[in-house]
């Protein structure tokens, strides 16, 4: 009979491994085609043959030594000893051990739902950012001009002449521009000092065509923006954003300042123009955040020198905007066949939306967040089915207790909750120990958190609400049939 159970338990286990590997090439196979849809990530995912076979190796090894263990238990236990103690179950310490796996599981669970919950409140902060511009609507083009054609400056700033005029040509556009890079994009890092400072700081550099901020409703906070009169042969102009004027300028009015930026052939710049913050990647401060309120400096394209764009257009390409005339008209395909008829023979880098690029940048912390929560959830499951086991077994061994309980006058919701509580008693230590993992794993996660502390209150409550339906469902459904017994009957079967 042992054998036949082990035989059994172990077949089990095996069709379970072999299942498990058809639904995690499923489930991969999904994930393939949703990174690139909603996470933005190009990579190629496929299920892994070494992978697999590990996987069912350790799924195997696994069923065997907690399948076998309590057979080879009750296989040396004393049948004369089991019979008079009443019970139809053997291996009490086994049951025990039982319990300590189980908390040991919830423990993880707990782990596992709590660095979930700050990865999903850590996004939910970054997707809430004020983006400091209207970006519904805008359509974007991506070009390379890493092009022995665009080598000179007057050769891009004719094809961007070309170019614009042939968007804004198109009756549903209402405004157009080109900008070396986008908000929500890694910007250009580039030194700058003002007159008679010996060190040089860092900040982003953008170059646009009149019509940016416009384009993009960034508002203008003082001054002037840029206009068709600010030519190579005049005097280079800038546009600083608040956050610049904070950082170099310590807040003074920065209107009129000179600044000593490698863009022009004189070498420096005057700040004509001050506008609103947009969150901006910089590769450098923002203690770490994907986007943030970079200083900025803007300058006009018409003013570059054709060694600082034969410089950035290896690293960057310079995106084409347009906003319709109207909300809603769908500007994609038009604004497409407008620069490449203008473009021929010009590969297209990317051709989407602008609320598209803004999601592009937090791809990572996302899949992150969704990694981490399918993962706990599968735990989650996985721990309510192992307590619900738990509580109906001890069901089963108390119902010959609880029959002449009743029988004697015992009120059944009583006893319902005195077979209920020790699945809520095994879920309590459960989080309890889960708790110090928890410590632990928020302080190796502060790294990857934006905007809300490792302990954050509401991950917290919401944590302790899951558990607590965890507990009360996964205990007191088995539980509730001890309230349906009939104490004549179990007294009869004893």
């Amino acid at each position: 009979l042992v054998r036949q159970v082990a035989v059994e338990n172990v077949a089990l286990g095996l069709v379970g491994g072999a299942a498990g590997v058809a639904l995690a090439s499923f489930l991969v196979s999904l994930l393939d085609s949703l990174l690139e849809s909603h996470f933005g990530l190009w990579q190629q995912v496929a299920l892994d043959g070494r992978a697999v076979v590990v996987a069912f190796a350790l799924t195997a090894l696994a069923t065997g030594a907690f399948a076998l263990a309590p057979i080879a238990q009750v296989a040396s236990g004393r049948p004369g000893r089991a019979l008079r103690a009443g019970t139809r179950t053997l291996g009490g310490g086994a049951h025990r051990l039982r319990k300590v796996l189980l908390i040991g599981q919830v423990a993880m669970v707990t782990a596992l739902l709590f660095g979930a919950g700050l990865l999903l409140r850590s996004y939910g902060y970054l997707d809430g950012l004020d983006p400091g511009f209207e970006p519904e609507g805008v359509y974007t083009v991506q070009l390379s001009l890493d092009d022995a054609r665009f080598a000179e400056a007057e050769a891009i700033r004719g094809l961007f002449d070309e170019t614009l005029g042939a968007i804004e040509a198109l009756p549903s556009v209402g405004s157009a521009a080109v900008a070396l890079t986008l908000p929500y994009e890694r910007a250009l890092n580039m030194p700058f000092r003002r007159p008679g400072e010996e060190d040089r700081r860092v900040a982003n550099v953008v170059y646009v065509t009149p019509g940016f901020f416009e384009t993009l409703r960034i508002p203008v906070r003082a001054g002037r923006t840029f206009t068709d009169a600010d030519r190579a042969d005049g005097p280079v102009v800038a546009v600083a954003n608040q956050a610049f004027v904070e950082y170099a300028f310590e807040g003074t009015d920065a209107l009129g300042e000179a600044l000593e930026v490698s863009f022009g052939a004189e070498g420096r710049a005057t700040v004509v123009g001050i506008v609103g913050n947009v969150q901006q990647s910089a590769g450098w401060g923002g203690a770490g955040l994907p986007v943030w309120e970079t200083p900025t400096l803007y300058l006009p394209v018409a003013q570059a020198s054709s060694g600082f764009l034969q410089g950035v257009h290896v690293w960057f390409a310079p995106s084409w905007i347009a906003r319709p005339v109207q909300p809603g008209v769908e500007l994609g395909p038009e604004v497409t066949r407008a620069l490449l008829s203008a473009t021929p023979a010009m590969p297209t880098a990317r051709s989407a939306l602008l609320t598209d690029v803004m999601e592009g940048a937090f791809s990572g912390p996302r899949f992150e967040a969704a990694f981490l929560l399918t993962v706990a959830v599968f735990s989650l499951l996985l721990a309510g089915v192992g307590l619900y086991g738990i509580v109906a077994h001890e069901v089963l061994e108390r119902r010959a207790e609880m029959g002449l309980r009743m029988a004697l006058g015992a009120n059944p919701s009583q006893a319902v909750w005195s077979a209920g509580s020790s699945g809520v008693r095994l879920t309590l230590a459960g989080v309890v120990v889960g708790s110090v993992f928890a410590a632990g794993l928020s302080g190796a996660m502060r790294n990857l958190l934006f905007g809300i502390e490792p302990w954050d209150p509401l991950v917290a409550i919401g944590l302790l609400g899951v558990m607590a339906l965890l507990a009360l469902t996964a205990s007191f459904v088995p539980a509730a049939r001890i309230g349906r017994l009939d104490p004549a009957r179990v007294l009869r079967d004893a």
